[in-house]
């Protein structure tokens, strides 16, 4: 399972890998309005994530890890929401793995700078769908789940557990 933390919206993205083939399971997004509570924000990631992680039960957790900008306040958010995930994937007995953007863009597309709508036509390639996956933070999601099937299978050291 693939996660792309964010307070309005948090992508998530479900595979089955084996021998070497990415087949989607599940994507979509939890969403959250502005107008909410950040506390009930922080609520509702956690319901759907456990919802989701309930329905699937998936092995692993790879989320993307955080961009850090000059907006403290937005950095702080996004990184309770990166907790959230972490929780959810905790109180499952999941293990979670963290990958950086560049590490997750690089793993799909072969480089690090791809922009977000050349990942989403990789992922839509890799997973042989038919459109690309909406929104986008799912198609990120997925990116972070396809990542760590690819650092795993090639023993490649860029992973970080959380």
């Amino acid at each position: 399972m693939g996660i792309d933390p964010g307070t309005l919206i948090t992508g998530y993205g479900i595979i089955d890998f084996k021998k070497n083939k990415f087949n989607p399971v599940c994507y979509g997004a939890v969403r959250n309005k502005s107008s909410d509570l950040i506390s009930s924000r922080y609520l509702n990631i956690f319901n759907k994530l456990n919802k989701c992680i309930a329905k699937y039960s998936p092995d692993v957790v790879a989320l993307e890890g955080q961009f850090v900008s000059k907006n403290v306040v937005s950095a702080f958010k996004l990184g309770q929401a990166k907790g959230i995930a972490v929780l959810c994937a905790a109180k499952n007995g999941i293990p979670a793995y963290e990958y950086q953007p560049k590490d997750i863009k690089q793993s799909v597309s072969g480089r690090g700078t791809a922009g977000k709508e050349q990942v989403a036509v990789m992922i839509r390639i890799i997973l042989g769908l038919a459109d690309v996956p909406k929104p986008q933070d799912a198609s990120d999601a997925l990116a972070a789940a396809i990542c760590h099937c690819n650092n795993i299978s090639n023993r490649v050291n860029i992973v970080k557990r959380i």
